[in-house]
C-alpha cells in the first residue's frame, strides 16, 4: 500500500485552475543518491529474505527536489520511452485537468508515481491541458532506463509499482463516483459505508462531501 497522504480529487470552481505564487520550478540540477528500499521501504513488501537484502543493496536511484511553485513540466518531454517515472518520497503535488471551462485537481504524495511529461490529452477523447504545482517541497526518485533494466531481476518490485497505479486509480473511480451524489447527506452515508468505525466527519471530509 502506498505510504501517501490523504488525497482527493476535487473540482475547482469553473475556469480557474489555482494558482500557485512564484515563478515555475525545475527540478534541481544537482542530485543526490539513495537506496530505494531504504527511502520507500514498503516498495519491497513482496520481497523476503535475501532476495530483499539483495534488492537493497542494487536499487541505487537519482533524487532530484523541487521547490514551490508552479512545475515547468516541459523540459521532461524528452524522457525516453523506456524511463518508468517519478517516484514521489516526500512533499505534495497537485496535478490539474483543465477541460474546457472546468478544472479538476489531484494531490499526490510519498508513493505516488507520476509520468509528468506523458500528455494529458493523449487518448485524444478531449482537449485537456495539465497543470502541475508543487505545494510543499518534493523530493522524486528517477526510475530511469538503469532503474528499470535492474529492477527487470525483481517483478516483486514492478508488481508493487502496478499496485500503487491500481490504487491511485481505484481513488479516482472512487471520489468521482462521489462527486456524482448531489446531497450531502448521500456522500456522508457512502463515507460510513467505506469506513463504518470513522464517527464524526472531521471539517476536511465534510468539505470534501461538499464537493469543494
Amino acid at each position: 500500500m502506498a505510504r501517501s497522504a490523504s488525497r482527493v480529487w476535487n473540482p475547482t470552481p469553473m475556469g480557474r485552475a489555482s494558482q500557485v505564487a512564484g515563478p515555475q520550478t525545475r527540478m534541481s540540477r544537482t542530485s543526490e543518491t539513495v537506496r530505494l528500499l531504504e527511502a520507500d521501504p514498503e516498495l519491497g513488501a513482496l520481497l523476503t529474505g535475501t532476495r530483499r537484502a539483495e534488492a537493497e543493496r542494487d536499487l541505487v536511484v537519482r533524487t532530484h527536489r523541487l521547490s514551490v511553485g508552479p512545475w515547468d513540466v516541459s523540459r521532461l518531454a524528452g524522457a525516453s520511452a523506456d524511463h518508468v517515472g517519478l517516484l514521489v518520497l516526500d512533499g505534495v503535488l497537485s496535478r490539474e485537468l483543465v477541460v474546457a471551462d472546468h478544472v479538476s485537481a489531484e494531490l499526490l504524495g510519498p508513493g505516488d508515481l507520476v509520468r509528468p511529461w506523458q500528455g494529458a490529452s493523449s487518448t485524444g477523447l478531449l482537449p485537456v491541458q495539465a497543470v502541475w504545482s508543487v505545494l510543499s517541497t518534493v523530493t522524486v526518485a528517477v526510475l530511469d532506463r538503469r532503474f528499470a533494466a535492474e529492477a527487470a531481476r525483481y517483478p516483486e518490485i514492478t508488481a508493487a509499482l502496478f499496485d500503487r497505479l491500481g490504487e491511485r486509480s481505484l481513488r479516482l473511480a472512487t471520489t468521482q463516483a462521489n462527486s456524482q451524489l448531489t446531497r450531502v447527506d448521500r456522500r456522508l452515508k457512502a463515507l460510513s459505508g467505506i469506513s463504518p468505525s470513522a464517527g464524526a466527519a472531521s471539517p476536511a471530509t465534510a468539505s470534501w462531501c461538499r464537493g469543494r
